[in-house]
């Protein structure tokens, strides 16, 4: 009987694999990147079950006395709220931190193991997310700190992987209609576009209307308005060949996001009318959240070999890159360490995402931690600034340096 459910079981599991492998064929990922993509996923799915913790079990600990933390996290609930997301991203730190360093030898083995072995991966990180509840909560005050002093770089990576993803979807979709005549990736191309800049310049305007009594969120408000005209009029003189109005539309909407979630960390109520708003933080936590989903995913899926066109090349490299006959494993290439290297990065920025950039009191209150502050506000405003900076650079440098290629 045993026997049975497990080769069910297994069948079950390898049916799921065939298809989110035929799903992400059909997305236009290459096989070599699924692995990349499975650790993007990977890793949201325990951030969501962090953020379970922290907000929906904790109401079962405060009802039933026999729910209580272990004595080590505090007792009580205290090992949930903010406490439950700071073990998940030091879990997966750790975990990250560890493929990345078996995958430096670049061996057989780092193959096997970057490529496979996912039911046991899970099985690690929940058996660490368990463990980790024996850590005093005084650890992960200090892991918070850790944690948003090293999350503005990722902030600043992440402005330029969108950039770069920007670029590459208008690439294959010009390249699919010009060369196959798709008539879908023309109107996807459209679409967007239009759905982008509509969506921009209805924030713009909300955001005059939210934060126009105080002059420096007037003055960022203006600025980012200004940036975006400037974005598209760039883009309309053609100052590089492979600008379009739809990468103007995909950064220009997200400046706008940032600027607003700048704004709106604001701690001062004349100024910010949603200093005390929960409904302006969940808005802050899903679109940021999107956007992150969206750089990682970019950055798992366009990943490219030396020699290959269909996209824009983080790390190029002139490797075999053939799958292994005898093992059916890709070689761990420097892309991948580049990419888990990311990931690593981005383990750090969750807890900051998910709690605001919040003062590090690791406790089971969740009234304080995602209150407007300072610090939100600041490293928010810079990596505002950072993607108008860099975007702008892209746009402009091809017309400064007129012998050199901006298009690979």
């Amino acid at each position: 009987m045993l026997c049975c459910v497990s080769s069910g079981l297994c069948c079950a599991g390898e049916v799921a694999c065939s298809t989110l492998c035929c799903l992400c064929s059909l997305c236009g990922l290459t096989p070599r990147n699924f692995s990349k993509v499975a650790y993007v996923f990977l890793d949201l799915a325990f951030v969501g079950v962090s953020i379970a913790l922290m907000f929906t079990l904790q109401p079962l600990f405060e009802r039933y006395d026999f729910l209580q933390c272990n004595s080590e996290s505090g007792g009580g609930d205290s090992c949930l709220g903010t406490a439950a997301v700071l073990r998940m991203s030091f879990v997966l730190f750790l975990f990250h931190l560890t493929l990345l360093v078996v995958m430096l030898p670049r061996c057989e083995c780092s193959a096997i193991i970057h490529n496979g072995c996912w039911c046991a991966k899970v099985l690690v990180i929940i058996a660490a997310y368990v463990a980790v509840f024996w850590i005093p909560n005084s650890f992960y005050w200090g892991w918070a700190h850790f944690a948003r002093a090293v999350s503005g770089i990722y902030l600043i990576i992440q402005v330029a992987l969108l950039i770069v993803a920007a670029f590459t979807i208008n690439d294959k979709l010009v390249a699919a209609y010009e060369s196959q005549r798709n008539i879908c990736a023309a109107i996807t191309l459209v679409l967007l576009t239009f759905l982008f800049t509509g969506g921009t310049i209805a924030f713009q305007v909300m955001q005059y209307i939210w934060f126009h009594s105080c002059g420096g969120t007037l003055a960022i408000t203006i600025v980012t308005t200004v940036v975006t005209v400037i974005f598209y009029g760039l883009n309309l003189l053609k100052s590089r060949s492979d600008g379009s109005i739809f990468t103007a539309s995909l950064v220009s909407a997200y400046v706008s996001y940032i600027g607003w979630s700048a704004m709106a960390s604001v701690p001062d109520q004349e100024c910010n009318p949603f200093v005390d708003s929960l409904d302006n933080f969940i808005s802050q936590l899903v679109i940021g959240a999107t956007f992150t989903f969206l750089s990682l995913f970019a950055t798992a899926s366009m990943i490219q070999s030396e020699g290959d066109s269909s996209g824009r090349q983080i790390v190029a490299e002139a490797e075999d890159t053939e799958k292994n006959p005898e093992t059916g494993n890709f070689p761990v290439s420097k892309q991948n360490l580049v990419f888990q290297a990311i990931v690593l990065i981005a383990t750090l920025y969750y807890p900051m995402l998910i709690t605001n950039w919040g003062d590090p009191i690791v406790n089971s209150d969740r009234s304080d931690f995602f209150k407007a502050n300072w610090a939100s506000f600041w490293v928010k405003i810079a990596a505002q600034w950072a993607c108008m900076l860099l975007y702008l650079w892209s746009l402009v440098a091809p017309m400064i340096c007129k012998g050199r290629d901006f298009t690979s």
